[in-house]
């Protein structure tokens, strides 16, 4: 991320300390420029993704005056906020100025060409008669205007009330005479047409330009929906998402108490953090140049390949995996925040909050016998069984493989006992956005199919990676079944009844 991406924020360390904004993991603390308020320098507050090229807002925050006190007006929250939202647009704004600028540019504008080939690839016939019109030569010059704007606010180490509600007022002008424009977009991303097979130069560099405008406005619109992706696209609005925002994101409405990581979770973390960094930087470089120095001995690179090759996609995966537990963490604990209406007309603490909407899932736990714990013991059993059979065809019965043997039919009686103890039982849940194993959790995107073997009373859960999570239900609960039918088809998975 370029260094003046994130200009509209401030980095006053003292006063950070001061605050009292939730550690997230994956976050960093950060506070926006204060701005001048009726004689009082007020700002934001909060969290924010850490590394994130999309330019996130904050994902919980409130308002604080300069000496780090949090500021309860509601009013002037609102306020406040608003005006640090829209101080957060300007990288957009340039990088979408950008891409109007070569389209205006562009001589494929305004052609049949372009018309007829957004035609064919199935854009609705309204979509590519605007979409192939010469672009607003307004929209350019007033974007460039707010450019201007939005530098000269960034040099200013607090911003007064009237020069951002200038850019505003401006921002609101542009955007009035733009958001017509944003369905036709949305219409060509759905349509899907490949570059590659555009054969105009012209025509193919005009579709790619309107496909990268439409990706940079995404971004400045899903910018305030961080815990609410699936709502970054449906409202072209960017006073209502930023109401929306303010409405569900602030300290007192959202609860971000469950957004952390497990012991182990750090742990992994910790490790990715740690050694891919001590990979790149050391362990990479130092082989290469051994393998260098040694006269082009190919085994010195085996170890750095094996890391490319199999650790680095662990880890991105990882650190991947681990962002999406936070994020369900997060929608698990606010099922009572509506980000479609923007929550509730106004701040309430955690004894006011309302119940899950109408049509939201509700948990179902179920007490079960958990196969899957006696068999990691049969596939131990399996494993030392199969070679130490090949080792003493090999060389013959001796103490060593005696020992083996022992120590393999040792694991097959564990694996019995567990079956039979309480050591394999649990609890299984289904909840809106997790499916736990006592405290365990894991991603409904997870699972290819849910099997229900009502006669053997099974329940089977099917993982992409081929992994199986097998229950035995204990007696009276197969009226829950109906429930998990919802939870699988709530989250396009299937499901099965088995004879």
């Amino acid at each position: 991320m370029k260094k003046d991406d994130h200009t509209w924020l401030n980095t006053p360390k003292a006063l950070l300390r001061k605050t009292d904004i939730p550690d997230l993991p994956f976050q960093k603390k950060r506070i926006s420029k204060f701005i001048t308020v009726d004689g009082r320098k007020l700002a934001l507050a909060g969290s924010m993704l850490e590394e994130e090229r999309n330019d996130q807002f904050f994902s919980a925050f409130y308002v604080i005056d300069h000496s780090g006190h949090e500021v309860t007006d509601k009013k002037i929250q609102e306020t406040i906020h608003r005006y640090a939202a829209f101080l957060s647009l300007g990288v957009h704004f340039k990088r979408l100025r950008n891409v109007l600028s070569d389209q205006e540019r562009n001589e494929a504008a305004g052609t049949e060409e372009l018309a007829n080939l957004l035609t064919e690839n199935d854009v609705e016939s309204r979509s590519a008669e605007r979409l192939s019109e010469r672009i607003n030569p307004f929209l350019v010059r007033k974007l460039e205007q707010i450019n201007e704007a939005y530098d000269q606010l960034y040099t200013e180490e607090v911003i007064h009330e009237n020069n951002i509600r200038t850019l505003i007022e401006d921002v609101n002008d542009f955007w009035s005479s733009y958001e017509d424009r944003l369905p036709h977009l949305n219409t060509l991303a759905e349509a899907g047409i490949r570059f590659d097979q555009i054969h105009d130069p012209e025509v193919k560099n005009m579709v790619m330009s309107m496909s990268e405008e439409n990706r940079m406005k995404n971004l400045a619109l899903s910018s305030f929906t961080v815990w609410f992706q699936e709502m970054s696209t449906t409202d072209s609005s960017l006073e209502s998402v930023i109401k929306r925002h303010f409405s569900i994101l602030h300290k007192d409405k959202a609860d971000v108490s469950n957004c952390r990581l497990s012991g182990l979770e750090k742990t992994l973390l910790i490790m990715i953090k740690v050694l891919k960094p001590i990979m790149y930087f050391i362990v990479i470089p130092l082989s290469l140049l051994i393998f260098i120095g040694t006269g082009f001995n190919f085994g010195v690179l085996i170890f750095p390949a094996v890391f490319w090759l199999v650790y680095r996609p662990i880890f991105n995966q990882s650190n991947k995996y681990l962002k999406y537990k936070v994020y369900y963490r997060f929608l698990e604990s606010n099922q009572h925040l509506d980000p479609k209406t923007g929550a509730h007309d106004s701040l309430t603490h955690d004894d006011d909050k309302t119940e899950p909407e109408e049509g939201a899932f509700t948990p179902v736990t179920f007490k079960v016998t958990s196969l899957n714990r006696g068999h990691v013991f049969y596939y131990a059993f399996g494993i030392f069984f199969i070679v130490t059979t090949f080792v003493t065809l090999r060389d013959g019965l001796n103490g060593l493989t005696m020992f083996f043997f022992l120590l393999s039919f040792f694991f097959g009686l564990v694996g019995l006992i567990i079956l039979k103890s309480p050591l394999s039982k649990t609890e299984i849940t289904f909840q809106e956005h997790f499916f736990l194993e006592s405290k365990g959790e894991l991603l409904p995107a997870e699972f290819k199919t849910v099997n229900w073997n009502e006669e053997k009373n099974l329940l089977r859960l099917d993982k992409h990676d081929k992994n199986k999570f097998r229950y035995i239900l204990e007696i009276n609960q197969k009226d829950k079944i109906p429930a998990v039918e919802k939870w699988a088809e709530m989250k396009g998975i299937e499901f099965n009844r088995i004879d």
